[in-house]
């Protein structure tokens, strides 16, 4: 098999780890109490070409995935954050030859942040 062009992918966070906080005016962020939404949005395409050895057409394969993941949190003590989540994907698979293929999946996350604060912003480890 000869592979006639490289693989193309484009990659599109529309939104990373963004918090928002839903709590009073009187509460800091990452106090008890406070609540944040946020998680990630992905999606991706790739496409690649080529040419199996003997033939003279060359063939197209693409594929595009698109994944979300909400997630909401709540600070239980000052600094310690639980959440959780849903995990939601799409994957279709398209060849120049045959059907295209949908794959479809779904699941749920949960996990603990503890965060310190780093200027304006607040970073720390989640599991």
């Amino acid at each position: 098999m000869r592979h006639v062009s490289g693989l193309v992918s484009v990659t599109a966070l529309a939104l990373v780890g963004a918090g928002v906080r839903v709590a009073s005016a009187e509460k800091p962020y990452a106090s008890a109490g406070v609540v944040s939404l946020g998680g990630t949005a992905e999606i991706f395409f790739s496409s690649q070409s080529f040419t199996p050895d003997g033939a003279d057409e060359s063939s197209d394969v693409s594929v595009t995935s698109v994944d979300l993941q909400p997630v909401i949190g709540y600070f239980v003590i000052p600094r310690l954050e639980l959440f959780g989540g849903l995990q939601l994907g799409i994957d279709k698979l398209s060849p120049d030859e045959g059907d295209d293929e949908t794959t479809t999946a779904f699941g749920a996350l949960v996990g603990a942040g503890y965060y310190v604060p780093a200027g304006s912003v607040w970073i720390g480890p989640r599991a």
